[in-house]
Order: C-alpha cells, then sequence, then structure tokens
C-alpha cells in the first residue's frame, strides 16, 4: 500500500507530528529538568493554606508542623501553627534549605484525619533564597463503612 501526499498534506503531517513531539517533551520533561515547581516567595513568613481533600474548601483550626528531614537535621527542629477561618498558617521564613516533612492535625470530632506528607512534592521544600513549594496542603478527610455516611 503506498501513501502519496500532496506538498500542503505532507506539511500538515509533519506540523502535527512536531507538535505532538513538543507536548510529549514539554509534558516529561525531556532534555531539562523535571521538577520545575512554581516556587511561593516571602522573605518574612511562609503562607501556607490547608483545604479539604475532597471539596479543596479551606480547613480552619487545625495544627500544621514541620520537623526537618535536609541534610544534619533530619527529625530535627520543629515548628507548628494553627490555620485560620481562612485554612491559612503563618510561619516565621528562614528554614533551613531543603525538604521539610508537613503534618496535618485536625480537631478532635471534625470529618478531617491526621495527614502527614512524607514524599516528594508533597513536602515542603524551602530554597536558600526563601522560596518555598507548596504553598497548599490538602488534608485527608475520614472514611466510614455506614453506606449512609457523608463526609460533607
Amino acid at each position: 500500500m503506498h501513501l502519496k501526499l500532496t506538498l500542503r498534506e505532507a506539511l500538515m503531517l509533519t506540523a502535527v507530528v512536531a507538535l505532538f513531539i513538543t507536548l510529549l517533551i514539554h509534558r516529561y520533561g525531556a532534555g531539562s529538568h523535571v521538577h520545575k515547581l512554581p516556587y511561593s516567595v516571602s522573605k518574612d513568613k511562609l503562607y501556607l493554606r490547608v483545604i479539604a481533600a475532597d471539596d479543596y474548601s479551606p480547613v480552619a483550626n487545625v495544627e500544621l508542623s514541620l520537623t526537618w528531614v535536609g541534610k544534619g537535621c533530619d527529625g530535627g527542629s520543629h515548628a507548628s501553627a494553627i490555620s485560620d477561618r481562612n485554612g491559612v498558617v503563618y510561619l516565621p521564613n528562614g528554614f533551613i534549605p531543603g525538604p521539610i516533612q508537613v503534618y496535618l492535625t485536625p480537631p478532635k470530632g471534625t470529618r478531617f484525619q491526621t495527614t502527614a506528607f512524607t514524599e516528594h512534592p508533597t513536602m515542603l521544600t524551602c530554597r536558600p533564597d526563601g522560596t518555598y513549594y507548596p504553598s497548599v496542603f490538602r488534608i485527608e478527610v475520614k472514611q466510614s463503612s455506614d453506606p449512609d455516611f457523608l463526609p460533607h
């Protein structure tokens, strides 16, 4: 079976293939650093936000605790703060650069469960220039075997 294409069809096919390859390269980061993240910038404070994992609404009164797991401080210093009514937690900046494990502890009697972030990119990453990522963390919702249970 021979396929004959006009010049216009050949150019269109070439453009489509080039676009597909460009999208693949962009999606999988081939030829560049894969971990390009939108870092937040704050010289004085970290502004982190806690949202519900199911409906992305802000969650108040959640204790957000940080444990450093970078070079020379594995399990070292801790910092914590409570989220406000908008789910925002304010912490002083100036953390040791590197990965920081995040723990979310909800108040007792809520529909949320304690959540720990232990893998990249869910851990908080701070850089020497004061930037950090991510700025939003999702707290998990309790599960129930009751068929009438609604997590909302």
